[in-house]
């Protein structure tokens, strides 16, 4: 049996695997290291474990592993497989909380032991804002929700979605031409679905 390789079925630069398909039958495939690469689990012995949360046979080769994925794990500490279901903080405990609370303060801005003298870029400081959180609800609220795009491919205008509020003259811009007003412009913006606003941010470089 003779096997191509290439990179015609989905083989990207920089993987670790060749795809090797049979040219006679392309539904049969097999794997090789390339050169200079190895095999993690050549040699290892192969094991094979119970899952406790929904009772599969799974094969690995990492011993003591207990759960097959993140979800099922999840799904057993829930409840009252969860470690600290029915306890509750002491009395003690809450007061030596309310305490060190009230000694401290505030702890926002200089006060904060990881205060490193201001240096949170402006744009990263509106964008968490209540007043960005704003800008963006109402370009929502008056486009309907819609993406605003005229025969959008990706959502076919529809109402809902993944949705993104655009600013039409960019942020950048506006602060290069120091107009900083313009960036919570509502006339400034426009809500677009996300996969539409993702395709002409990756045309514009960003």
């Amino acid at each position: 049996m003779t096997f191509q390789k290439g990179n015609k079925y989905g083989i990207k630069k920089g993987e670790k695997l060749w795809k090797l398909r049979d040219p006679n039958n392309p539904n049969l495939v097999r794997t090789q290291f390339k050169k200079g690469y190895s095999n993690p689990t050549k040699g290892r012995r192969a094991y094979s474990f119970i899952c406790k949360n929904c009772n599969k046979e799974v094969p690995t080769y990492y011993k003591g592993r207990k759960y097959c994925n993140q979800k099922c794990f999840g799904e057993f500490h829930r409840g009252e497989n969860h470690p600290l279901f029915g306890k509750h903080p002491s009395t003690e405990t809450i007061l030596k909380r309310s305490k060190t609370v009230k000694e401290r303060g505030n702890l926002r801005g200089s006060k904060n032991p990881s205060w490193k003298g201001g240096v949170t870029p402006y744009i990263q400081k509106l964008r968490t804002s209540p007043i960005y959180d704003r800008w963006r609800r109402l370009v929502f609220e008056r486009d309907n929700y819609t993406c605003q795009k005229e025969n959008c491919p990706y959502c076919n205008n529809k109402q809902g979605g993944i949705i993104n509020a655009h600013h039409i003259v960019p942020v950048a811009e506006c602060m290069a031409l120091d107009y900083k007003k313009l960036i919570l412009d509502i006339d400034n913006g426009t809500t677009l679905c996300e996969s539409y606003h993702q395709s002409i941010r990756w045309k514009d470089g960003k």
